[in-house]
């Protein structure tokens, strides 16, 4: 403690007085009360930001992997497929969940589920697991002009909160374009 000395009017020589430091127990309970206060305000609005942010990192990584597949078929004038990755993400598989990741693949659908080690040219396993994506198909493939063999929707939906809902529709020539969530009558639930 560092002290203090005062002195009184005509003095020369001053008291010494201690002052303490520190906070009061009231000081405390406030400021503990205002971080309780703060805390419960900001934790369910992270939780939906980081939901809202693994959605989205979803939707990008799949966008990514169906322009790659398209420019993939245009530039080597081949068919190129996508298609949902199985469980442990050795195969393709025909089911229309793509929750495991999925694979850009030279050839068709068919030629996906029976030749895909030696078929396969990129596999995107890893996205954002608090999102799950399903497909109005269980496969997509461009054909060597960039047109895709069907219209199709994908939607991307968000494990923590329903308000993290991304839809996307891959029309026959080949474009991508968001779509509002419900069209078409999927939905995440």
């Amino acid at each position: 403690m560092m002290p203090v000395y005062l002195s009184t009017a005509g003095s020369l020589t001053g008291k010494r007085v201690y002052m303490m430091r520190g906070f009061t127990l009231i000081e405390l309970m406030v400021t503990i009360a205002v971080l309780a206060i703060i805390s419960t305000i900001a934790v369910p609005a992270w939780q939906g930001f980081i939901a809202r942010q693994e959605v989205a990192s979803t939707t990008e990584t799949l966008t990514s992997a169906l322009n790659y597949a398209r420019s993939t078929a245009v530039t080597r004038g081949l068919q190129v497929s996508v298609c949902p990755l199985s469980n442990d993400g050795s195969r393709c598989e025909a089911t229309t969940e793509w929750n495991n990741g999925w694979a850009v693949v030279l050839g068709s659908p068919a030629d996906a589920l029976s030749s895909f080690s030696s078929n396969k040219v990129e596999v995107l396993r890893e996205h954002a697991s608090g999102a799950l994506v399903q497909s109005g198909t269980n496969s997509i493939s461009f054909d060597d002009q960039g047109a895709a063999s069907n219209t199709t929707r994908l939607l991307i939906c968000g494990t923590a909160t329903s308000a993290a809902h991304r839809q996307l529709e891959l029309s026959v020539i080949g474009r991508l374009a968001p779509e509002a969530y419900g069209n078409g009558g999927m939905s995440c639930g």
